[in-house]
């Protein structure tokens, strides 16, 4: 039987988008006792993350499909977010709000394919059975 949880989260400070989106893992985690494997949010949301990362330090923990660090000049285009504990894969859903994101746990995930605009390994989630979601979340850094 599938099972999927899933929150919705606001990033309130796109420096710390990072810290933010581990502060959602932290607050999913208390509330369903699971740890989400899925990030869903727009192509709009997704470029500021990635032009952030393009122009910081961070740029350097961020490996290519060879699993080296980028080149400079090498625009980065995130597909997941990875520590030690966890693993997120970024979907794309274009009718999320821009600066938010969805956390999901889903046991067994649906994924589109064929949508040519996507950037590299980002893909899209097929959400139409989740039900209705939660309220955003706004997390305090």
């Amino acid at each position: 039987m599938r099972q999927v949880n899933h929150r919705l989260y606001v990033i309130l400070d796109w420096a710390l988008w990072d810290n933010e989106i581990h502060e959602g893992v932290v607050d999913f985690l208390q509330i369903h006792e699971t740890l989400p494997c899925i990030l869903v949010a727009n192509r709009q949301t997704f470029h500021g993350i990635n032009m952030r990362v393009a122009n910081s330090p961070q740029r350097m923990n961020i490996l290519n499909e060879d699993g080296h660090p980028a080149t400079p000049g090498e625009y980065p285009h995130l597909a997941a977010f990875t520590t030690s504990e966890y693993e997120l894969t970024f979907c794309v859903d274009d009718s999320m709000p821009e600066g938010t994101f969805r956390l999901i746990y889903d046991s067994h995930p649906v994924f589109e394919s064929g949508d040519e605009d996507l950037d590299d390994d980002t893909q899209a989630l097929n959400t139409d059975d989740m039900g209705p979601i939660d309220n955003v979340i706004p997390l305090m850094a």
